[in-house]
């Protein structure tokens, strides 16, 4: 339909989707996110799209958005972090019905404004054919022959949807939720030390010029080009997703509390745990869902089959409803304190923690 209205050139933004997909969880290797290959390819992917834009309106470019400024403001600091983190977006006016549209907290579900309500499409064949892509080839040559022993061409979520394979989110429509996991900044902020409220919700809270400072101090000047590319995405652009996304639903709140009713972990310990799964999967991208291979190590969860299967959705049940897929901890961890430790270092390894952190990894 797009191509008929503005060309063969026109491209609608599910291919671009299905190509930043596809890279993002490559069983080979992160694509897009890692290295060189954060600002290289995400700057072709936008220059890309912004050649369909321009096919619908010659006088549209897209748009930069300075985020440290929005993350500096009082909007943010008093209206949002300190004040309503269930605003729907609202503390900023890109968020609203004139421009991207507000959401409900709970669900995540854009409700008003031209991106209302906006299904994602399942990941069909037929889908991927309808896009120009070949649903049987992949969109790294170089790769193919590794790749398809492990995943299919493109990637999908669990519930065959145009998500990454570890999302097991059934809803079928896009989501944004402003927050992580409901976490409550106010109380935070005034019940530990500055210290370590910036630890903790630093990485939740936006990105703001102090950041742009330190990554210049620490990664740019007098510094190989190898260091500002492979910090970048972390540093200075990876925690605005937290921001806008996050994470959240009334699934992960009760799963969070059933946690910490059963184990003694407060919301210190829960944001703790979050960061560190959100880490986890970082720097162990080669652990994920079906994917086995010599080389890697088995993904922590097994889970029964897919929603997804042969085309087809058997079920819209979320993990533990009736009728949804069900999941247990991976017996590989569990069968010694060797493989135990495996997991338990690579959540852990890689932090800089403070004294709450390590406090949490005590509990654990």
């Amino acid at each position: 339909e797009g191509q008929a209205l503005y060309g063969e050139d026109y491209k609608s933004v599910w291919h671009f989707a299905i190509i930043h997909n596809d890279a993002g969880a490559s069983p080979i290797c992160d694509e897009f996110h890692t290295g060189s290959g954060f600002i290289n390819n995400h700057m072709y992917l936008g220059q890309y799209l912004e050649q369909s834009l321009r096919l619908v309106n010659p006088k549209v470019s897209l748009h930069y958005m300075e985020y440290a400024n929005y993350f500096s403001s009082d909007d943010f600091y008093n209206k949002h972090i300190m004040s309503n983190m269930m605003d729907g977006g609202n503390w900023t006016e890109i968020f609203t019905s004139k421009w991207f549209g507000s959401n409900n907290p709970y669900t995540g579900k854009i409700i008003d404004g031209r991106w209302a309500n906006i299904e994602l499409p399942y990941l069909t064949d037929e889908f991927i054919l309808s896009e120009g892509i070949d649903p049987d080839v992949t969109l790294f040559s170089t790769e193919d022959n590794e790749w398809l022993k492990l995943s299919d061409a493109h990637l999908k979520s669990p519930y065959g949807l145009l998500r990454s394979p570890w999302n097991w989110n059934p809803a079928p429509y896009t989501v944004r939720y402003n927050n992580v996991n409901r976490f409550n900044s106010y109380k935070f902020y005034n019940d530990i030390s500055v210290i370590d409220a910036s630890s903790y919700l630093g990485y939740y809270s936006g990105v703001v010029c102090d950041d742009y400072s330190s990554f210049m101090e620490n990664n740019v000047n007098g510094l190989p080009l190898y260091n500002f590319l492979t910090a970048i995405e972390d540093d200075v652009h990876g925690k605005v997703h937290f921001s806008i996304g996050g994470s959240g639903g009334d699934k992960v709140v009760a799963t969070a509390q059933l946690i910490q009713d059963k184990f003694g972990f407060d919301e210190l310990d829960m944001v703790c745990i979050a960061q560190s799964t959100q880490k986890y999967f970082k720097s162990m991208g080669d652990l994920k869902p079906g994917w086995t291979s010599s080389s890697t190590l088995p993904f922590p969860l097994d889970c029964s089959d897919n929603p997804w299967q042969n085309g087809e959705l058997t079920t819209t049940a979320a993990p533990g409803e009736e009728g949804g897929p069900s999941c247990t901890c991976n017996s590989y961890y569990t069968s010694s304190s060797e493989n135990l430790a495996i997991i338990f270092d690579s959540y852990f390894l890689d932090w800089n923690a403070g004294q709450s952190q390590y406090k949490t990894m005590l509990k654990l």
